[in-house]
């Protein structure tokens, strides 16, 4: 899964800095077997891959893609969690579904939206909503992130959350509010990032926990039996495995990064609220500048100083 994510954090520089470098090598890494795509413990490739297939057209990926999003697409790792498992709505019922490690269901449904997207079936885009549904209502903290220690399950006093979901929480909202424009979406995103991720890490950035837990008031308590252990609910310069320790610095570029987005009739939406300044074109490729005031979320009030080169 590591790999999904780097190349995921590589097509964000390049979105950024436009380094033709980066793109080659986004290129040359998902380019011939088309069946390694499918390789893996979650589907955490499948994004940036599209990413660059957008980018540069290169038939060998969307080969890649075209076999990944089929009926019979899913994760080819021996003894792994099938992927396709995720290609078809939850059963309902209470307890019907047994749960997973959130890492891997956040990296194992999410992917399946883009697939709505690749193959234009609807069912794809519903069975990944209707999974997200289903973890809000079962297993949502106060701090609006899911129970994650290390699998999903109901709320309870001392349920934990690792960090690594708070950032993949975060970015599965993203990329969820990203091609359906829903407005509950971003509420979630918005009420992950202000609740549960300042709590993933000290005032002086400098240490920070593997778990948070909402009753948590003393160090080492809740016991927090997995991941690292005890130890994984104190703050700490590191923890092992060091998941977490990179996972806390996806947090906030993924937010900062999709608080405005473009619509699809050459509009700007303002999808997260927080102070800012956008620098983007609109309508007719019209330069505009945008400033965005506002001490959001402890006031409502949004002031947006907007100035574009023309009406």
């Amino acid at each position: 899964m590591g790999h999904g994510l780097l190349g995921r954090a590589l097509t964000a520089y390049y979105a950024g800095s436009g380094d033709k470098r980066v793109l080659q090598t986004l290129e040359a890494g998902y380019s011939g077997d088309r069946d390694w795509l499918r390789l893996g413990w979650g589907m955490s490739n499948a994004w940036p891959a599209y990413d660059t297939y957008t980018w540069t057209g290169n038939r060998e990926i969307a080969a890649a893609l075209t076999t990944l999003f089929s009926k019979d697409g899913g994760g080819k790792q021996p003894g792994g969690a099938s992927w396709n498992r995720y290609r078809d709505p939850p059963n309902p019922a209470p307890d019907a579904e047994t749960n997973d490690h959130v890492v891997h269901f956040l990296e194992s449904t999410t992917p399946w939206a883009l697939g709505y997207l690749w193959t234009g079936n609807r069912d794809l885009l519903d069975a990944t909503l209707a999974w997200h549904d289903l973890l809000e209502r079962r297993s949502m903290q106060p701090s609006g992130v899911p129970v994650a220690d290390e699998f999903y399950g109901p709320t309870g006093a001392f349920r934990a959350t690792e960090t690594c979901d708070v950032a993949g929480y975060l970015w599965s909202q993203a990329a969820l509010l990203i091609i359906t424009g829903q407005g509950r979406i971003a509420d979630r995103a918005e009420r992950a990032f202000f609740n549960a991720a300042p709590a993933t890490v000290a005032r002086d950035f400098r240490t920070h926990v593997y778990f948070q837990s909402p009753n948590r008031v003393v160090d080492g308590s809740p016991p927090c039996p997995h991941g690292p252990g005890a130890s994984g609910c104190s703050y700490k310069r590191t923890h092992f495995p060091l998941c977490c320790t990179a996972a806390l610095n996806r947090i906030v570029p993924n937010y900062v990064m999709h608080m405005w987005m473009a619509t699809y009739d050459n509009g700007l939406a303002a999808t997260y609220y927080g102070p800012c300044r956008l620098s983007a074109l609109a309508g007719d490729r019209v330069p505009v500048d945008i400033v965005c005031r506002s001490d959001y979320p402890f006031n409502e009030t949004i002031d947006l100083i907007i100035n574009p080169a023309r009406e």
